[in-house]
């Protein structure tokens, strides 16, 4: 069994909205690192109203706020990301028009996990911004947040913690498999590969490029030694 220790809760790096003409720019916070005075930090209130100050003449600061919009989800946006898991596999209702449960895709996916709650969506561009993980809670507090590769149907194959936004730890990521280990089957478990350190992160999604659409080669692939889930 994997040994759960007490968990914190990590926190998103995304401060007070930045507003400019009526409108309210969730921007993440390292972008803004460049229109800063040199050695000002960015978590203190008085960088908000700086930049809304910046804002107004800085044409490049403008361009920044409106291309890396992040779009924080409203609360039906929220519900349509929850994510059950059903006899091994990840189910949504917000897939179907018809608010059925609907079968995850294969594909790679973004995640936070907060009060037993799984959200789950692709991280895309939309009209209204950018799908970062603060998305699902408007940057509030969360227990675990990474990414997901999942398998046709619903399958989970393999989980990171590779988020920007929250930048969590291995500690986060056992709060996410201790869920999972709750949900699924001991062999569905037991199969799903994990990456814990952010530098292999990236590997991963290459990797899970080859799995969908390679099959063979999961048979050629070697057990990660970041993390063991046997059990």
């Amino acid at each position: 069994m994997i040994n759960m220790c007490s968990m914190g809760k990590s926190y998103a790096l995304e401060r007070a909205p930045i507003v400019w003409e009526g409108k309210r720019f969730h921007v993440y916070g390292n972008i803004l690192k460049k229109f800063l005075p040199f050695g000002v930090v960015l978590d203190t209130k008085r960088v908000s109203l700086f930049l809304q100050t910046k804002v107004k003449s800085d044409k490049a600061l403008q361009r920044t706020l409106i291309q890396k919009r992040v779009h924080y989800f409203s609360p039906k946006e929220q519900r349509e990301t929850l994510t059950t898991v059903r006899g091994d596999r990840l189910y949504q209702v917000g897939l179907n028009k018809e608010g059925a449960l609907t079968a995850l895709k294969a594909g790679v996916y973004i995640f936070v996990f907060k009060d037993g709650k799984l959200h789950v969506t692709p991280k895309i561009r939309t009209a209204k911004g950018q799908i970062q993980h603060s998305s699902f809670l408007s940057g509030d507090a969360v227990e675990a947040a990474g990414i997901l590769m999942v398998r046709g149907k619903g399958r989970i194959v393999g989980i990171t913690n590779k988020s920007g936004h929250y930048k969590p730890g291995a500690k986060h990521t056992h709060t996410i498999l201790h869920h999972l280990q709750r949900e699924l089957s001991q062999g569905a478990f037991s199969r799903v590969r994990v990456t814990t350190k952010p530098r292999f992160a990236y590997w991963h999604l290459v990797r899970a490029f080859f799995f969908f659409r390679f099959p063979l080669y999961l048979f050629f692939r070697r057990a990660p030694k970041e993390l063991s889930l046997r059990h």
